[in-house]
């Protein structure tokens, strides 16, 4: 085989692995441009969508296309200088010739292996996202909420909740007074909730109200207070496990109190009672 044509051999070999990494960085360093001097955040026009890819296919064929008249170029000369092509010079042809091919496999190798680990991370996500969602699904929420008074005089709240995931859950209570939009009591106890549905209940003491709103709201006594207060209940599971099996976004939305687990509900009552010149209550 002549020189030329082992040197053109050679440099489509290097055509077919500088073409690609050339396009690929030449793309890269329009669009980055595009996005941080041109259009950035705002809509792109629709002209994008086949400038680009032309853009793209001039780059791949102008390196090709210097690559392989490049390589045949120096196959001529090194034929005239030489004057008998001996072995020396058919070494020099085929490590011209290998060197890009493997480039070309090794380039191919971690592709492969970073395929590999993209479909390994992929399938890790969704494995989390499957735990956190049976969770989500399986847990007990709140059904129902209702606030009535005793025959004390104080208040009892009754929570119905629905789920199929028994265990300790969290329940979390507060009463805000709807006119001044103050927290005037609260608690977290720890309950444990069966299989399906579920009734839970609490008291409220009418004289633990009246004694935080005379301390958070008002100034003074001598007042008669007629106004709805606001019962609100949040049920959360109480999380035994490791989170780290949790999608990351949840496990920070868990640690910041706003995961979605959280299942809320409001309801207003009617509160009533006295405050004396001397801050007693009646």
């Amino acid at each position: 085989m002549k020189l030329r044509n082992g040197y053109l051999l050679a440099g489509v070999a290097w055509a077919l692995f500088l073409a690609p990494v050339v396009t690929y960085f030449v793309l890269a360093s329009v669009l980055g441009a595009l996005w941080i001097f041109v259009f950035g955040d705002d809509p792109w026009p629709a002209a994008i969508d086949w400038v680009i890819p032309i853009i793209g296919l001039v780059v791949c064929i102008s390196t090709a296309t210097c690559c392989i008249y490049l390589a045949h170029r120096l196959g001529r000369q090194r034929e005239i200088e030489a004057v008998v092509a001996g072995p020396q010079e058919r070494k020099r042809v085929i490590l011209w010739f290998l060197a890009p091919m493997a480039l070309i496999a090794i380039t191919a190798v971690l592709f492969w292996q970073r395929s590999v680990n993209q479909a390994e991370e992929i399938a890790a996500m969704d494995q989390s996202e499957a735990v956190f969602t049976d969770l989500l699904n399986t847990r007990h929420t709140v059904a129902e909420l209702v606030v009535y008074r005793t025959d004390s005089g104080d208040f009892e709240a009754s929570v119905a909740t629905s789920g199929g995931r028994p265990g300790p859950y969290s329940l979390l209570w507060k009463v805000n007074s709807m006119t001044y939009g103050e927290v005037i009591s609260q608690e977290e106890p720890q309950v444990e909730v069966g299989d399906t549905k579920a009734g839970l209940s609490f008291e409220i003491s009418i004289d633990a109200l009246a004694r935080r709103y005379r301390d958070t709201v008002l100034n003074g006594g001598g007042v008669v207070v007629d106004e709805p207060f606001e019962l609100v209940v949040t049920l959360q599971p109480v999380i035994e496990a490791d989170i780290e099996a949790w999608p990351e976004f949840e496990r920070y939305r868990w640690e910041q109190g706003e995961t979605p687990l959280q299942s809320s509900m409001a309801v207003d009552f009617p509160v009533f009672f006295r405050v004396g010149l001397d801050g007693s209550i009646d």
